[in-house]
């Protein structure tokens, strides 16, 4: 059984407000890896299609560790404790921050719901958004359970963003509430990693593609995504470097290219969602892997599973695509 666990921000207690951004600290990402080893083996990227081909009835419990985003407090603080440890992880990069040089609008959302209350928020995106359909009451169990771990408030805005709002009016309307709320306060923040953080990753095998745009890829046009991926490929391709792992912006079953398979780049052979499940061996479809986030397993802020739970090998494998 592969359990794959993901992660976002990883930065010291004092450095979070507590909106916004909720991320883990060096000190609990390192007990959390301690704790899980009780239980299973981590594994890297390369290993996952060796461990993939084993029989149903193997026991034994593999962990993959994985980060979204390409942050440099990912290399900064989560680096060290996995080389301290042994460890590998796989880091998912979107090129645009890098081609572009520009900001994703995710984590412009995230700067916003870190200074303006999430229900002013929710009310103002509504407002603008033009569409009669854009009734919180419609959405909001999903948003819930999508984002279970915000406030109902701050989970409707972030759903209505990325999943309500058609992705190419996304950036303007998140341009529109930068300038309505915060003017020409906006956060100078340099949050992806240096080139020479990502190409130390790379020579260790350790970069994964997240896409080029950090946009649902289920909700984008085929000719779209084509020249999403065209990019994205370039650029790794000028970096001398070819991912054949994957991680779908945002993860849930409508942001997936299910009905785009076709275009998925034939040098990727492991593609990670965000359906929050372990994932059975043999693996029967590896384009579509489940993930936990890092809060559902043991020594996260929520679990889902207890310790019991994975001593026992009683973990969820149904999948979407079963």
């Amino acid at each position: 059984m592969l359990a794959a666990l993901n992660f976002h921000y990883i930065r010291p207690q004092d450095a979070y407000n507590g909106k916004g951004v909720f991320g883990v600290t060096p000190e609990a990402f390192y007990a959390q890896l301690r704790l899980l080893q009780e239980f299973g083996t981590f594994i890297s990227a390369q290993e996952i299609p060796l461990v993939s081909q084993l029989p149903l009835a193997n026991k034994d419990l593999f962990f993959h560790i994985t980060f979204d985003d390409g942050l440099r407090e990912q290399y900064e603080y989560a680096v060290p404790i996995l080389r301290e440890l042994g460890l590998s992880a796989t880091f998912f990069l979107n090129t645009e921050n890098f081609v572009e040089q520009k900001v994703s609008t995710v984590h412009k959302i995230h700067l916003l719901l870190q200074y303006i209350d999430g229900e002013l928020l929710m009310a103002e995106a509504i407002a603008r958004l033009e569409q009669s359909t854009a009734n919180a009451d419609s959405f909001r169990l999903k948003a819930m359970e999508h984002y279970f771990y915000d406030s109902s408030e701050t989970a409707i805005f972030k759903y209505l963003l990325n999943f309500i709002v058609p992705p190419n009016q996304q950036a303007a309307m998140v341009d529109n509430l930068y300038a309505y709320f915060l003017a020409d306060e906006h956060p100078n923040i340099d949050l992806y990693m240096s080139e020479g953080q990502i190409d130390d990753l790379m020579n260790s095998h350790q970069i994964g593609s997240h896409g080029h745009s950090h946009k649902p890829m289920g909700l984008q046009q085929k000719c779209d995504l084509i020249e999403d991926f065209s990019i994205s490929q370039n650029w790794f391709r000028q970096k001398n470097y070819m991912p054949t792992i994957i991680s779908y912006p945002y993860g849930s079953y409508e942001s997936l290219p299910t009905g785009a398979i076709d275009v998925l780049p034939s040098n990727f052979k492991i593609g990670f969602s965000m359906e929050r499940v372990a994932n059975a061996l043999p693996l029967s479809n590896p384009l579509f892997l489940g993930r936990y986030d890092c809060n559902d397993l043991p020594g996260g802020k929520a679990p889902l599973l207890s310790e019991a739970d994975l001593k026992a090998r009683n973990l969820k494998t149904t999948s979407w695509f079963a």
